[in-house]
């Protein structure tokens, strides 16, 4: 039984996930991509994994890929390499653990998805500038978002 916080936390996060997909289906890739980048720093819903809102990497992602956008994807074989290494070496801990495990495998690839999109994001835009002020961008928010935090309590 899901407390009424966090049901309200996961309709949001559902509510704005449904909002990314459609903004990544209908709109430009590189403004899908810019939304994500700003909205993954921030916690939608509490988790112990602290990773909820790199849902939204898998959504864009997803989202490109039905819509037939071509993504690059740089150091891939890198990263089936890291994943089979760490899927064998968790093989090697008790069975007990392996939920705990889980989350460490969905990070890694949410980390790679961010890094595939924000690389394929680098590369559509005409100045480099441009990435590096959504960073900036995002660093913003981050610090407004910290003195609300610190104001409130």
């Amino acid at each position: 039984v899901l407390e009424t916080s966090l049901l309200g936390q996961l309709a949001a996060l559902v509510l704005l996930a449904a909002l990314l997909f459609f903004i990544a289906s209908a709109l430009p890739q590189r403004v899908a991509t810019t939304l994500m980048m700003l909205m993954v720093p921030f916690q939608a819903v509490e988790s112990f994994a602290g990773t909820s809102t790199m849902l939204l990497a898998y959504v864009v992602f997803v989202a490109l890929l039905l819509r037939g956008e071509p993504v690059q994807v740089p150091m891939l074989w890198s990263f089936v390499v890291l994943l089979v290494w760490y899927l064998i070496s968790m093989s090697l801990q008790h069975p007990s653990t392996y939920s705990q495990h889980a989350v460490y495998i969905y990070t890694l690839i949410s980390a790679f998805l961010v890094f595939w999109l924000c690389h394929d994001l680098t590369n559509r835009f005409e100045k480099s500038t441009s990435v590096i002020n959504v960073f900036i961008w995002m660093n913003v928010l981050i610090v407004i978002y910290c003195f609300i935090q610190l104001w409130i309590f």
